[in-house]
């Protein structure tokens, strides 16, 4: 995307679509969108910013990058420090919901790096939002945005130029040319059938993955099935003594700590179910403990024009939910509890809300009963 060219007002105008977008998250607080050019800043910055790039790489590709090489760390603030990374975000207030880290010289931004987003915010779209204002910003520094090769929508839509890629692969290993071979040639055949390659190859892997798990685990959801679900409306706060644990919402740190055992959704899985659930507007609390999950559950806030609708047993669709708890096979009776009776009283004294419709499974109400 060359800034200069004739096109690029049109290109960056903001679409209706994401104008509203943009218009409803000025609604939840003041819209910020930052250039980092302190050290300290960024190194503050980049907590959240690994805990977001791993958490949406870990739902999509199953890759937690910056967990499985601590080192990534060291090596971008090594970067940072020579001057040769281009860093901004896109806050609300002081949370960051959007990111892109590129590797920057001569006015030349590139894409291929760390770009982040809050899946919690994901129904405003902040990712695409901050690359128009990022694009903006290169814009106003007369430079070129590099959108780097891929068969993305996004990337034909803002590019205002092409440049062809080669390369070459020396080899004397006959099975590596065999692979490849026949690699480049699927490849071609999928680009010319309409199929994305790389969109294919991660379907692929996914499948076989899954496959290996369930084959291997033998295991159950722990997150359950919805037709499992029975319904059961509590008052708030729960009128029971209990200890008062710490739980985070929206934590993404937390949630990476996950771990997967017999019995539970895989690591993919769980990322993937999270993930979908914080975009469609649920609060995700959790607790952990050394460094391990201990529990989560997902909160549906439900609201109307004229404020939160009434909750109403037989129709939970209007009605603020608690459902898909998740506890580590290693929890307490008694930790468990605490966790449950410690969500609902938060809930009561942040949302003001003194009812819940509670969706658990029928197979576990001996457990629910000690809960509640």
């Amino acid at each position: 995307m060359d800034t200069n060219s004739p096109e690029i007002d049109q290109i960056l105008k903001l679409q209706r679509q994401f104008k509203n977008k943009y218009r409803k998250l000025n609604q939840l607080g003041k819209v910020k969108f930052e250039k980092i050019i302190d050290f300290n800043e960024f190194k503050t910055s980049f907590e959240t910013l690994m805990a977001q790039f791993d958490f949406r790489q870990g739902a999509m590709f199953n890759k937690n990058q910056f967990l499985e090489n601590p080192n990534k760390r060291n090596f971008f603030y090594g970067l940072f420090k020579q001057g040769l990374l281009h860093v901004t975000l896109l806050k609300i207030d002081d949370e960051i919901i959007a990111s892109m880290i590129g590797a920057s010289d001569k006015k030349w931004v590139h894409l291929q790096g760390v770009n982040t987003h809050s899946p919690a915010y994901g129904k405003f779209s902040p990712g695409i939002l901050h690359f128009y204002l990022l694009g903006d910003l290169i814009r106003k520094e007369r430079g070129v945005f590099d959108l780097t090769p891929g068969l993305d929508e996004y990337k034909e839509r803002w590019a205002t130029d092409h440049d062809w890629v080669y390369t070459i692969t020396l080899t004397q290993n006959r099975q590596f040319y065999i692979k490849r071979f026949l690699k480049k040639n699927i490849h071609s055949t999928l680009i010319k059938l309409g199929f994305k390659p790389m969109k294919v190859e991660l379907l692929l892997e996914k499948k076989v993955y899954l496959l290996k798990k369930k084959w291997n685990l033998r295991r159950l959801n722990t997150l359950w099935k919805k037709e499992n679900l029975i319904p059961r409306r509590l008052s708030l706060p729960l009128d029971k003594k209990f200890d008062q644990l710490s739980i985070t919402e929206n934590n993404l740190s937390d949630l990476l700590k996950y771990e997967e055992t017999k019995g539970n959704l895989s690591r993919w899985e769980f990322m993937e179910s999270v993930m979908n659930e914080m975009g469609n507007g649920k609060v995700i609390f959790s607790h952990t403990k050394d460094e391990k999950m201990v529990a989560m559950i997902s909160f549906e806030k439900k609201e109307t024009k004229n404020g939160p609708v009434k909750d109403d047993i037989n129709c939970k669709n209007t009605s603020h939910t608690l459902e898909n708890l998740y506890f580590h096979p290693d929890t307490t009776e008694e930790q468990l509890v605490s966790f449950f009776r410690s969500v609902c009283n938060t809930i009561y004294s942040k949302y003001n809300i003194s009812e819940v419709l509670f969706l658990h499974d029928e197979k576990k109400s001996q457990l629910f009963k000690e809960i509640l």
